[in-house]
């Protein structure tokens, strides 16, 4: 009897777990910040904002290229609001 009842607790929480729903939110949720260590026209900015083009029209929310030169990307990535949804972006050379 109590392997039956075993069992019986162990078949039903199996269903439970199967039938649950988990409620994901959609990303992104508001504006997305692409941040580029390095100057404008440069290889990686055109390559960010080539990308950029192609995420905001998949995800329906606007991606913004905002470019930061100096300080080897550091400056650029410790500079931004915490508040943003935010990618850095740079070179393998730069240590972003």
């Amino acid at each position: 009897m109590p392997r039956l009842l075993a069992l019986a607790v162990l078949v039903l929480v199996a269903h439970l777990g199967a039938t649950a729903r988990v409620e994901v939110q959609a990303y992104p949720t508001r504006t997305v910040r692409f941040i580029i260590p390095f100057g404008a026209a440069s290889t990686s900015d055109i390559n960010a904002r080539l990308f950029a083009d192609r995420l905001a029209a998949r995800w329906g929310k606007p991606v913004v290229v905002e470019n930061r030169p100096g300080g080897d990307g550091l400056v650029a990535a410790v500079r931004s609001p915490p508040h943003l949804q935010r990618v850095p972006w740079g070179s393998q050379s730069s240590g972003l």
